[in-house]
């Protein structure tokens, strides 16, 4: 019981001082996002002009992206953990949607591409593509710095 009561008390008592320190989920999704861009915006080499047409389309792109994967994805998880029987025609439907999702995926990255070239010279987008290939690399470099300095 005292275990539970401490427990209680760490929760009460310094969550909300870690949240304030800008350590939430929703604090952290935002600083990725901005190192994201920020690193993108250096990579390609956008002016401010450009930045500001690309980006709004880019997060655009990226919540599309998000939904149709979060979409798909909850359906498989339902399918997978279903505490009752599950017909094959949902294991069917769950298999065939997960084996579209790289194709949907790419078909909305087309469509945006189509849209980013009225915003950026061929070669930006190029720089582009090469700089979306390269993040996560630089993201865990990024990261392990971090932890570096702890």
């Amino acid at each position: 019981m005292r275990k539970i009561i401490t427990a209680f008390l760490f929760c009460v008592l310094f969550l909300p001082v870690c949240n304030a320190q800008g350590n939430s989920p929703e604090d952290r999704y935002k600083r990725f996002q901005n190192y994201k861009k920020e690193y993108l915006r250096k990579q390609i080499g956008l002016t401010d002009k450009e930045a500001a047409q690309f980006f709004p389309l880019y997060d655009e792109m990226q919540l599309k992206k998000y939904r149709l994967n979060r979409q798909v994805r909850s359906e498989a998880r339902r399918v997978a953990y279903s505490k009752t029987p599950v017909s094959e025609k949902e294991y069917a439907s769950s298999a065939e949607a997960l084996s579209l999702l790289p194709l949907k995926e790419a078909q909305i990255e087309r469509e945006y591409y189509i849209r980013f070239r009225g915003i950026l010279s061929p070669r930006k987008l190029f720089l582009y593509r090469r700089a979306e290939n390269s993040f996560a690399k630089a993201m865990l470099q990024h990261r392990d710095k971090e932890q570096k300095k702890k």
